[in-house]
């Protein structure tokens, strides 16, 4: 009973709100959809006798699609607008996001030895090439397979003793062996990138990315938050046919939190419900491909920048 509940439900929402799902653009949907995920009409015949479900189920499936990305436009429409004030605000909390540290790019060798270490070490300071001596002495393999090539090393990322005589070497300088629980290191900083600070005008379309796609969101989780509320409350199931969605049924569970823009009770992801498309699972698989939309949109885009991402403004 989910299904068709939360199926009547978003096609309620999406006519008061004026949205609408043509018969061409479904069967365009569709047709892509389809060609995607069975290549060969046989699969796609042999599919449809396996799930016992026809092309009809499978276009509904692909009309609720359609109106929920168009529900999710209507919804966050208007969310995008993010004030340089806002941009301000938010750089000024969160400056050391837009930080990078000092790195320093090293050539190592590892040994399990000091005597190992030192041997190393002299053939480097009689000018021996560094990825031979890596070769020969090296036990650690990450570094050792790029020639001993150790790059964007920063403060605090190696063993303290390590970390200690990266950042206290200059540049170009043979140092070691230095002792640490893996074993004793020779190392040469290559070279040093300095810290740096991306200003407010450099971070600007990153934080506006940013504020815009959690304004986004919000509209979304609060039209859910509401889409639930308003419809369970006027669905009055009869008696055999009750679930969680009904205004007479049991409360929903709360333990299990929905996705962003998929209310509780709407059609499965999963399991028994048509799919909104063929997804392209193998017809000899006997699984049901992919799953069905939900009846509510489904989560803004993110736009959010990497680096930028976390807590709100």
């Amino acid at each position: 009973m989910q299904f068709p509940i939360s199926a009547e439900w978003l096609q309620q929402e999406a006519a008061k709100r004026g949205v609408n799902a043509t018969p061409a653009q479904v069967r365009t949907t569709f047709e892509q959809q389809k060609k995607q995920a069975f290549p060969k009409e046989a699969d796609y015949q042999t599919f449809l006798q396996r799930s016992g479900r026809t092309e009809q189920d499978l276009l509904f499936q692909v009309k609720l699609s359609v109106l929920t990305n168009q529900l999710q436009a209507k919804v966050v429409q208007g969310k995008a607008n993010v004030s340089q004030a806002q941009i301000a605000a938010y750089y000024a909390k969160n400056r050391q996001r837009f930080a990078q540290p000092e790195s320093r790019d090293l050539l190592v060798v590892l040994t399990k030895t000091q005597a190992k270490a030192q041997q190393a070490l002299t053939q480097l300071q009689h000018h021996k090439a560094w990825k031979d001596v890596v070769k020969t002495f090296s036990i650690d393999t990450a570094s050792k397979a790029q020639g001993g090539k150790l790059p964007g090393v920063t403060k605090g990322t190696q063993e303290k003793a390590f970390d200690t005589a990266i950042f206290s070497a200059k540049q170009g300088q043979l140092k070691g062996p230095v002792k640490t629980q893996f074993g004793y290191y020779v190392f040469q900083v290559t070279k040093i990138t300095p810290a740096s600070q991306q200003s407010l005008a450099q971070a600007s379309d990153t934080i506006r990315n940013l504020l815009k796609s959690q304004a986004q969101q919000k509209a979304l989780n609060d039209f859910v938050k509401d889409f639930q509320k308003s419809y369970r409350d006027k669905t009055d199931c009869a008696k055999g046919f009750v679930t969680s969605q009904c205004s007479n049924g049991p409360n929903p569970q709360t333990s299990a939190t929905p996705q962003p823009g998929q209310p509780q009770g709407a059609p499965p992801t999963s399991g028994g419900a048509p799919s909104g498309a063929p997804s392209g699972a193998p017809p000899s698989s006997g699984g049901v491909p992919g799953g069905a939309p939900s009846g509510a949109p489904s989560g803004a885009p993110s736009g959010a920048p990497p680096g930028a991402s976390g807590s709100g403004p």
